[in-house]
């Protein structure tokens, strides 16, 4: 075999990060077993109210999803009509909090919409409580959604970033 096909498992650029590996199974695990457990989790609200009412909740709930997410796209559309045109990004920064309808919030009511557009009512439970602004503040405080500040500036752990040495600049002109 050539020298130039062997690939060098040491080189850092060559492997592949053993943490995403089990991460990439889960995810994948777990959209394999959602239809199983909302199938379940049907069968379960049919067997407390009936077939048929089990079967207007789900409608329902694909309805709402479709509602709140007509209503963000309307929202939106209006947001970019009022803006001057000089502007060419929405102001985000300094919202702060999920609640104050920034674009935390904004993101939280998008991602609910999509889970209740999804029929199933496991995906309904989990996009509901996406829509309660508690629920939004303490996602948002637990550092698994990253907010501004309100100068734009992004805080990030230690861990999430490395110190790069700077390059001089060469001021020659050619």
């Amino acid at each position: 075999m050539p020298e130039s096909t062997i690939i060098e498992l040491s080189d850092p650029a060559n492997r592949t990060s053993a943490a995403a590996m089990p991460t990439g199974r889960l995810i994948l695990l777990s959209l394999l077993a959602l239809p199983v457990a909302e199938i379940a989790a049907f069968w379960l609200v049919a067997g407390m109210t009936g077939f048929f009412p089990a079967l207007v909740l789900l409608l329902a709930g694909s309805a709402a999803g479709v509602l709140i997410l007509l209503g963000l796209g309307r929202r939106l559309l209006e947001r970019i009509g009022r803006r001057p045109p000089h502007e060419t990004q929405p102001n985000t920064a300094g919202t702060g909090t999920a609640s104050s309808g920034g674009l935390a919030g904004s993101g939280f009511m998008v991602a609910g919409g999509i889970l209740l557009a999804i029929p199933g009512f496991l995906t309904d439970i989990a996009g509901a409580a996406l829509l309660i602004p508690s629920i939004q503040r303490r996602l948002a405080g637990s550092g698994i959604v990253r907010r501004a500040a309100r100068d734009g500036v992004i805080e990030l752990d230690a861990d999430e970033w490395t110190r790069v040495r700077d390059r001089p600049i060469d001021h020659r002109k050619e």
